[in-house]
This record gives C-alpha cells, structure tokens and sequence, in this order.
C-alpha cells in the first residue's frame, strides 16, 4: 500500500504474484475488489493489469477515509486463489498552506 494512499486521489497499486517455489506467476484473470464494511453501497472491483511475469498492478481511487476490505482474486488453471487484507485510507493532505498571520 503506497504512503501517501488517501482518499478520493488515484493512486498505482502494484501486486507481485509467486508461485509455491517462489517464481514470478503468470495467471489467466486478475481482479482487484474494495469491500466498505461500513456501506456496501461504495464497493467497486476493477480488473488487474499485467506488467510482466507475475507484476500486476490496479489504479484505484478509494472514494472515503477509513477502513477497506481489499482482495486480490486470480485465476489459474481452473482454479481461484485470493489474497485479502484490511487497509486504512487516511483523508486527502491539504494542498495550500494555511496563510501566516503576523
């Protein structure tokens, strides 16, 4: 999850996917989802675009501050192998320092 992560700006997630003996992984279908625990009606999934073997990366933009449930779901060989994590989307920096008053 990149550092500066905040909501309602588009960010670049890069996702490295192995293989059991730890070799970069080629799947068929990659897709990324966003779970709002707090509203379902804010979810979205977006497809996973390949880089190279086993690089996969999303541009999302979470459109609210607090906690997201993410899962990486891929295909291969028939198969669907997922990977999730819970991660906190801080507010937006403010882009104009506040005016200095003397």
């Amino acid at each position: 999850v990149p550092q500066d992560l905040a909501a309602g700006e588009p960010k670049l997630l890069r996702f490295f996917l192995v293989d059991k003996a730890g070799r970069p992984a080629v799947v068929e279908q990659a897709h990324f989802y966003a779970y709002r625990p707090s509203d379902s009606q804010r979810d979205f999934d977006l497809p996973m675009i390949e880089e190279g073997p086993g690089r996969y990366r999303v541009d999302v933009s979470f459109p609210l501050v607090g906690a997201w449930d993410t899962l990486i779901a891929v295909r291969h060989g028939g198969e669907e192998f997922t990977h999730g994590r819970r991660i906190q989307v801080p507010p937006a920096a403010s882009r104009t320092a506040a005016p200095v008053v003397n």
